[in-house]
């Protein structure tokens, strides 16, 4: 521990030296403050943004909020960059020690590890002071995701380093017309499973099991399923991977819970349910779920833009598949956010344009558009959304607004100092695929033992070697 203490202090004290040699010369902003101006100067800002789903349509998801913001405050303009390869782009930046842009987009899976590059704005008094930001009203699972102590190392409390742009609950859609057609014992298996299918709160595993062996019984040449998550399994099982609140993390792998998740994806995928590797590298399941050969698909709802393009046939959405212990917690969602980087010579106006996206008006004004599901639990939002989907596919707009309550963070955001735990154990999950006369066959119980293992010295290992 001692040596752990003085590492730290050695490590602070370069850092001090290499802050104070590079910004100690470096120009004031026209506050002393470090705001900028805060009155109707023209100002630019200029914004860092991914482009995971297309440069194209990160760019309209964007500038969706900047055309609204600017009808608002005609001095401020933008400058927009789409960045490929995003993650080690930005990365890259803050380690040069760059303040090129104002504002810039931190996905949920990196939030621990930048926060504490410390380049992101401590937006905790301001989001209190706020006139148009109820924080208790933004669904917390998705708030939390940007909050980080520091005292404890802990994500998901704390301090704000930066607001939710969006939220992409995960949810199950599935071809209508496909399901009408096919029958199981003279009944379509949509009116055998109608129940399910129109639901908006859970759908029980066993019951969609049943379904999609019924729809591989009607039709072999047909996938039922593509997408299924271990992570919702685990989780509705009233498990998880590994234990964050002990100090070093340690592996919950060994819970019987996560063996009989991890057993019936094995049994669905040995069944033929969902796509195999083969068919998964000449196409994706969406475009499969798009092309009519795969009848049911899970996944977001940004799928919904290119799906309201299908002209074969019409289909809609349901709840994720779940066990019954936890059934809402049937899948992660994906969510970015938006932080103001600390030596921006224009926080004021970063912030504010930070606020307007997390706010109310901002997150109507992106529902509107196309690009969210509005985070605000208030009927006002709800509104909103079901305005944008009405007479449009899907009709079961409610089991978005539901999947958006209760689906948190993946597990890239469980830790700020660890991800190679979440790698290991997906590599050595591929064992459990082989057939069992191939080298290196696992069962579910020896890969779980040997995971449980090496993440247990991982993550003991990442702690040890993690500056804070």
């Amino acid at each position: 521990m001692m040596a752990k203490t003085a590492k730290r202090m050695i490590i602070l004290f370069i850092t001090a030296i290499l802050v104070l040699s590079l910004f100690g010369c470096k120009p004031k902003s026209r506050d002393s403050g470090g705001e900028g101006t805060t009155d109707d100067s023209p100002v630019t800002l200029r914004i860092a943004n991914w482009s995971s789903a297309g440069a194209a349509l990160e760019r309209a998801g964007v500038e969706c909020f900047t055309r609204a913001f600017t009808e608002k405050y005609s001095n401020v303009s933008f400058e927009v960059d789409i960045l490929d390869d995003y993650a080690n782009q930005f990365q890259n930046n803050m380690a040069a020690g760059s303040n090129k842009y104002d504002v810039f987009l931190v996905p949920d899976g990196y939030f621990g590890s930048w926060v504490n590059t410390g380049v992101m704005l401590d937006l905790t008094d301001r989001v209190r002071e706020s006139e148009v930001i109820d924080i208790d009203k933004i669904y917390a699972n998705v708030v939390d995701r940007y909050m980080y102590d520091g005292s404890t190392y802990s994500l998901g409390k704390g301090k704000i380093y930066a607001l939710p742009k969006d939220v992409g609950p995960y949810v199950m859609y599935y071809n209508k017309d496909l399901l009408r057609e096919l029958t199981v014992d003279g009944t379509s298996i949509y009116d055998k499973y109608e129940e399910f299918l129109t639901a908006t709160e859970s759908f029980d595993i066993q019951t969609a099991h049943r379904m999609w062996k019924d729809i591989k019984a009607a039709d072999n040449t047909l996938y039922a399923v593509g997408n299924v998550q271990i992570e919702g399994l685990v989780w509705s099982n009233g498990a998880d991977f590994i234990d964050a609140s002990k100090t070093p993390a340690v592996s919950t792998l060994t819970d019987p819970k996560v063996e009989e998740a991890y057993q019936l994806y094995l049994d669905m995928f040995r069944e033929g349910l969902m796509p195999d590797g083969a068919t998964a590298s000449t196409a994706d399941p969406s475009t499969l779920f798009m092309a009519g050969t795969c009848a049911t698909l899970i996944t977001g709802r940004w799928a919904v833009t290119s799906y309201r393009t299908i002209g074969d046939f019409e289909w809609d959405v349901c709840p994720v598949p779940s066990f019954s212990a936890n059934p809402t917690l049937n899948s992660s969602s994906g969510s970015v956010g938006f932080a103001v980087h600390k030596n921006s010579q224009n926080q004021y106006w970063a912030w504010k344009f930070v606020e307007y996206c997390a706010s109310l008006e901002g997150q109507i004004a992106g529902t509107k558009a196309g690009f969210c599901i509005p985070f605000y639990d208030t009927e006002e939002a709800v509104a909103a959304l079901k305005q944008v989907d009405a007479g449009k596919l899907p009709a079961n707009t409610d089991a978005f607004v539901n999947a958006a309550k209760s689906q948190h963070k993946n597990r890239m955001s469980y830790l700020p100092y660890s991800f190679r735990w979440v790698a290991r154990i997906d590599t050595l999950s591929g064992y459990i695929f082989l057939q069992e006369k191939d080298t290196g066959y696992q069962t579910i119980s020896q890969f779980l033992a040997q995971a449980h293992n090496e993440v247990n010295s991982i993550l003991r290992v990442d702690w040890d070697d993690y500056t804070f």
